[in-house]
């Protein structure tokens, strides 16, 4: 998916910074991401829309990364309650797959990765203290033994390596492969 959005450009390194109020954020509630289901091409609320009402917005906000010239946040919902108003509604992430540009989707679906790694590490797996964010990298530290959690990251590639038509084919040393049958026409021609 990250390749389907050029000409855009993804930025995930992790910085510290303090949200403008043109900046977009993501809030995830019961598993629902807050959009404006008006606006196809771009429906993540910006910091501008919802400052009036909530002016601790800004404080409990993390940078997540930039695509381009725009900058993601991720809200606390633990923090500030936000709901359906002003023609915002929750909906179900799955809605991310189908926005254009593409980039936008990525964004909210990268967006919702992220607030699923922050939630399910609360506290730490070795000795069940509640985790602190690191402050020099995107990571969860916990204060008293010193374990890190960082996010998972799951690439999946497929490649095909060919030369005119033939196609390169491998298999793991030391296995047999029954379904593997060289007398068979379709790996005899490549």
């Amino acid at each position: 998916m990250l390749q389907d959005i050029a000409p855009q450009v993804y930025h995930n390194e992790f910085y510290i910074r303090t949200p403008q109020s043109q900046d977009h954020f993501f809030y995830i509630k019961d598993g629902r991401i807050l959009l404006d289901p008006t606006i196809d091409h771009f429906p993540f609320p910006s910091f501008q829309a919802f400052a009036l009402k909530q002016p601790d917005i800004y404080q409990h906000a993390d940078y997540l990364f930039s695509i381009s010239q725009h900058d993601f946040y991720l809200i606390d919902e633990q923090a500030i309650q936000l709901d359906e108003s002003d023609g915002y509604l929750f909906s179900a992430p799955t809605i991310l797959r189908t926005l254009t540009p593409s980039w936008t989707g990525f964004a909210g679906v990268t967006g919702t990765q992220l607030h699923r790694f922050y939630r399910s590490r609360t506290y730490c797996g070795c000795c069940g203290h509640k985790m602190n964010k690191k402050t020099d990298e995107r990571a969860l530290i916990c204060p008293v033994c010193h374990n890190v959690e960082y996010p998972k990251i799951s690439p999946g590639i497929i490649v095909a390596v060919t030369d005119q038509d033939r196609i390169l084919m491998t298999k793991y040393a030391g296995r047999t492969n029954p379904e593997f049958r060289p007398d068979c026409r379709l790996y005899r021609d490549w």
